[in-house]
């Protein structure tokens, strides 16, 4: 069964919240949309940001950060300063930001 609308932009607002920086930096944020459709891979609800940072998709939700991020980042790092990016706060209940794509997560129904 597919979240409700309520939930999906629950989880819409905490994933612009958890990257705010970036939104802020770049001027542009994810879209929420209905029904969308990657290749043969269909979605009731899902968070599409194509010039988000990379692999946003991998940390949407619950943070972290992958090696290859780090590696990238490293040159725009202070000595000692670490890369993060801090979980979602405020994620909504019953739902799951499943990656689809490195730009985008299918909002789904947890068990």
């Amino acid at each position: 069964m597919p979240i409700s609308a309520e939930t999906a932009q629950q989880a819409y607002a905490a994933i612009c919240g958890q990257f705010a920086d970036y939104i802020e930096a770049s001027g542009s944020r994810p879209t929420l949309e209905r029904d969308w459709l990657f290749l043969d891979h269909p979605s009731p609800w899902a968070v599409v940001w194509e010039e988000g940072p990379d692999q946003w998709a991998m940390r949407a939700g619950e943070g972290g950060v992958d090696e290859a991020l780090t590696e990238m980042a490293s040159d725009l790092l202070a000595p000692g300063e670490k890369l993060r990016t801090p979980p979602a706060e405020k994620w909504p209940d019953g739902c799951y930001p499943e990656p689809i794509t490195s730009f985008a997560v299918s909002l789904v129904e947890t068990c």
